[in-house]
């Protein structure tokens, strides 16, 4: 599990897009993986719902293409390009 931690954060090192978290690199020390990475200032989803209620369509929507937009970006930089 450790390895494919280390591999999924190297990975995501190699992604740059506004909706994805950048990730500076990782690397195992000690026996323990870390992943150094951007630090984001905001609420959780969780937060969120908890203080407003659920989300409107417009606005789950905008979430939903957000999230797909950053998951295209993922795949087409790790899995469609060799470097």
């Amino acid at each position: 599990m450790k390895t494919l931690r280390l591999e999924e954060g190297r990975l995501l090192a190699r992604v740059r897009h506004p909706n994805v978290v950048t990730v500076f690199g990782a690397d195992r020390i000690d026996g323990r993986v870390g992943i150094w990475m951007d630090f984001i200032r905001g609420r959780t989803l969780h937060q969120v719902l908890a203080t407003h209620g659920a989300l409107s369509a417009r606005e789950a929507t905008a979430i939903g293409l957000d999230l797909c937009l950053a998951l295209s970006a993922c795949t087409e930089r790790v899995f469609c390009t060799a470097t």
